[in-house]
């Protein structure tokens, strides 16, 4: 009996499609794969929590049509592979026809564009490519594994993540963020706000002067006169976002300079000490072995 694996209370299903074409089209998707994410328990307010990743599943797809040579390149499926494989209406019940709070993907657009609400009902989805610029903003990189190896998850089997572009290796990655996002207190709803709302970009890479080798440049230090040019121009809502996020960062910032400037005045007027600027202020790190009382 101890071996038994306990009745989830909450399954959120991560998905990943390999596909023949970049956009949707008649039988152009050529494999499925999924793996579950289960919470194990409910906290005191019945809200579902230590989230566990489960197995999955794989399932070529009969496309009906031979695979370009330029995806083949990408996921290495061959028309050999998929020639005695179901087709797509006699797959995809084998993998939506279950109960979940959520569907979660890794650039969750893409699924989406191929995968109908008739086939995946009114469950929200969870991206976690959009979550992770959100929750780890200093990463060096937002690719599925690339996250796996900059977060490190625990328990996380090797040989379950190979090969990468394959459908259920990398629903196996996914999961396991989906599960340290859940695990590390993020709720569902945050998640899902997460995945339809507009999403910080880290760095900006537009521009010769900005690519900064494809590293790209800290907005911060994004020139004022480059900002409004961005805005400008159609580069997506989450660079009007971040853009228009960082130019009220300064905005605040100057209108607080401002303030200090006036109150420093009246301080010297009254012959009190001024206080510096923000940038002068120590760090805190400067604090942490310094005696705040003294004997």
């Amino acid at each position: 009996m101890s071996d038994m694996i306990e009745a989830p209370v909450a399954r959120v299903r991560v998905v990943d499609l390999e596909t023949l074409f970049p956009e949707p089209e008649p039988n152009g998707i050529v494999e499925i794969g999924y793996t579950d994410v289960v919470a194990t328990r409910t906290d005191l307010f019945g809200e579902p929590t230590q989230w566990e990743v489960r197995p999955g599943q794989g399932f070529l797809v009969n496309p009906m049509q031979p695979i370009p040579a330029e995806t083949m390149a990408v996921h290495h499926i061959m028309d050999c592979d998929v020639i005695n494989s179901p087709v797509w209406r006699e797959v995809h019940p084998l993998v939506f026809n279950v109960d979940v709070i959520a569907y979660a993907a890794h650039g969750a657009e893409f699924e989406r564009k191929w995968l109908s609400e008739e086939i995946t009902g009114n469950a929200p989805w969870i991206d976690t490519y959009r979550c992770a610029l959100n929750l780890y903003p200093e990463s060096p990189t937002f690719k599925n594994n690339g996250l796996r190896y900059y977060l490190n998850p625990e328990g996380i089997v090797r040989e379950l993540c190979m090969p990468p572009h394959r459908a259920q290796p990398d629903s196996y990655v996914t999961a396991h963020t989906v599960r340290d996002m859940l695990n590390a207190g993020h709720s569902i709803e945050q998640l899902v706000k997460f995945t339809n709302n507009p999403a910080p970009i880290p760095t900006c890479k537009i521009g010769d002067t900005y690519y900064n080798g494809g590293k790209g440049t800290p907005w911060k230090d994004v020139e004022w006169s480059m900002l409004t040019r961005i805005l400008k121009k159609d580069f997506g809502e989450d660079v009007v976002f971040t853009v228009r996020r960082e130019m009220e960062r300064r905005e605040i910032d100057q209108r607080l300079e401002n303030e200090r400037v006036d109150l420093n005045r009246q301080f010297r007027a009254n012959n009190l000490p001024e206080t510096p600027p923000a940038q002068e202020l120590p760090p805190v790190s400067a604090y942490e072995n310094q005696e705040l009382f003294p004997l």
